[in-house]
């Protein structure tokens, strides 16, 4: 709810609902429960739904009580009426594919109830049934043939991916593993051993991203800044520190209260996109560079580059590792800089796009097509081969034949919507 909570917070100072000075009086919890208190002369539920809106554009979900002129109404989303306007809405337009299974689902009943009121002979139906017999048995061989193989193809694709991934995977344990010995060397951070200590005791509780995304509409902004204790360590060191923590976090460490990665982390460790994103913050801030290059003339003296012929070799083999550019290097404020950079505008980027792309699901286009004309062989052949040994052969053509051309129908209907918004690219989930 903390980031429902800014959220609210920034829409109301957006839309001049309140001000930096008051929005806390008007954006609060109770009893665990979100409130909004507002005083409103226009229209209510015009004012109601651009908030939910606005809201909506920047939340997967929420719920919060707003009480507008001292009457409460609880907002949510989503309801079950958004999943249904927003039914796979990044992929397809929703309109078409909707009106498609509606106008299906009439032609099922209109069909159902003229079957039971004329009467067809038996010879008619019986040719029509054994046509679409042949011709669904045709039709859906090819297709779910093709859709087999494209399926199959976007797995190799997949597995042609895995082998860069497992390198880029390894590059990444190898920087963490700089950042190790880094974060754990005594000597490196003598100079500043109490800022030192102090960063890894606020790691326990928070990582860099706690701090980096932190806003002024954040509840947490007191309790976090009091936590970093700017006033006694300074800023930077801690958050240098927190930094390092963050990139050395294992994953298993609420399991076997690991805070750190150490040295012996497997090889061909595979990184989840998930875990990616936890340490998106690199680009944006890289405290390597910051500290050794952009600030050194200020920081020249926080840091002990003397540190044993032990962690140094440790160092410079990592970084041997990470990339061709570092072998035979030595251990310098240039190397970890050179090392940042390479995680930071290398490998991090691609191996992102690439875990990216080997996580997506199949397209919609694809399983759609699948299941349509799965569902063509199923009633077109199978249907009238099996049941017809039990039931009625005029009753099961009857049901091959409404069940297939409602299928066709849905199928011409929403079609052409879906393979325009296949072939239509949108900024925010295909150019990454």
């Amino acid at each position: 709810m903390d980031q429902i909570y800014d959220d609210l917070k920034r829409t109301l100072v957006k839309r001049g609902l309140a001000s930096n000075n008051d929005v806390n009086d008007k954006v609060f919890y109770k009893e665990d429960e979100l409130h909004v208190i507002l005083e409103h002369t226009g229209s209510k539920s015009e004012l109601t739904e651009n908030i939910r809106k606005d809201l909506i554009k920047v939340s997967n979900g929420f719920e919060f009580k707003l009480i507008l002129n001292g009457k409460e109404k609880t907002i949510i989303y989503p309801q079950l009426k958004d999943k249904i306007k927003e039914f796979n809405y990044q992929r397809i337009y929703k309109d078409s594919f909707i009106i498609a299974t509606i106008i299906t689902g009439f032609y099922i009943c209109v069909m159902t109830i003229l079957v039971s009121l004329i009467n067809q002979e038996p010879e008619t139906i019986k040719g029509i049934s054994d046509k679409l017999l042949d011709v669904s048995a045709l039709i859906s061989s090819f297709v779910i043939t093709y859709l087999t193989s494209k399926v199959l193809t976007v797995r190799q694709e997949k597995l042609n991916r895995v082998e860069k991934i497992k390198e880029l995977s390894n590059k990444l344990t190898e920087f963490r593993r700089i950042c190790h010995v880094v974060l754990e060397s005594w000597q490196f951070w003598q100079p500043s051993a109490a800022a030192h200590a102090h960063g890894k005791n606020v790691a326990k509780k928070i990582t860099f991203n706690d701090l980096q995304y932190l806003n002024v509409y954040d509840r947490r902004w007191d309790e976090i800044h009091n936590m970093m204790k700017y006033e006694t360590y300074g800023e930077i060191k801690p958050k240098f520190v927190l930094q390092l923590a963050t990139l050395c976090k294992s994953k298993d460490r609420y399991i076997h209260n690991r805070l750190f990665l150490g040295m012996s982390f497997l090889a061909n460790y595979i990184y989840s996109l998930k875990e990616l994103e936890e340490w998106r913050f690199l680009p944006d801030n890289n405290m390597f560079w910051y500290v050794f290059e952009n600030e050194w003339q200020d920081y020249e003296r926080s840091f002990n580059f003397q540190i044993s012929d032990h962690d140094k070799t440790r160092i410079t083999k990592c970084a041997g590792r990470l990339d061709n550019s570092l072998v035979n290097k030595n251990f310098s404020k240039e190397l970890l800089v050179s090392a940042s950079q390479i995680a930071e505008n290398e490998i991090i980027p691609e191996l992102t796009r690439l875990v990216k792309k080997n996580e997506a699901k199949q397209s919609f286009l694809i399983k759609y097509l699948l299941i349509c004309f799965s569902g063509v062989f199923v009633f077109g052949v199978l249907l009238q081969v099996i049941l017809g040994l039990f039931l009625s052969s005029l009753v099961i053509s009857y049901i091959s034949i409404i069940a297939v051309t409602a299928i066709v129908i849905h199928i011409l209907i929403s079609m052409p919507a879906i393979l325009k918004s296949e072939i239509t690219f949108h900024p925010k989930y295909d150019y990454d």
